[in-house]
C-alpha cells in the first residue's frame, strides 16, 4: 500500500510499505526514474539535509540584514536630501531678494516703524 504525500517541483514524493526488510519507504520519482529511502537511509541523509537548510536560512538572513542596512543608508540619504531641499526652499527668497537688491533691480523704501 502506498500514499501520495505530493510533489515538489514536477518530483512525486510517495510514502510506502516495502516489506518486512525495508520496512516504512519514501519514493522520490521524476523524470529521470526514481530512487527509494527505507527509514535508516532517511535518518543518515538528515544530517545533511539539516546542514543545507542551515546554510540556506544563513544565506537568506545575511541578504535580509544586508537589504535593512542598504534601506537604512537609503533613509538617511533622502533625509538628508530633504534637509537641503527645506534649506534651500527657506533660502532660496533670501538669496533673490539680495542678488535683486546688488543688481539695483529692487528698490527698499526705509519707513520708521511705529513705537
Amino acid at each position: 500500500m502506498s500514499t501520495e504525500l505530493g510533489s515538489i517541483n514536477g518530483t512525486h514524493l510517495t510514502r510506502f510499505y516495502g516489506g518486512d526488510d525495508r520496512g516504512v519507504s519514501i519514493q522520490l520519482t521524476g523524470e529521470n526514474g526514481y530512487v527509494q529511502f527505507n527509514a535508516p537511509e532517511i535518518v543518515a541523509l538528515m544530517p545533511e539535509l539539516k546542514a543545507i537548510l542551515d546554510m540556506e536560512l544563513q544565506r537568506k538572513k545575511n541578504l535580509c540584514e544586508q537589504a535593512i542596512k542598504d534601506n537604512k543608508e537609503l533613509m538617511k540619504t533622502i533625509v538628508k536630501d530633504m534637509v537641503e531641499v527645506s534649506n534651500m526652499a527657506i533660502s532660496q527668497p533670501v538669496f533673490d531678494t539680495a542678488s535683486l537688491l546688488i543688481l539695483g533691480s529692487v528698490s527698499v523704501d526705509k519707513t520708521e516703524s511705529e513705537e
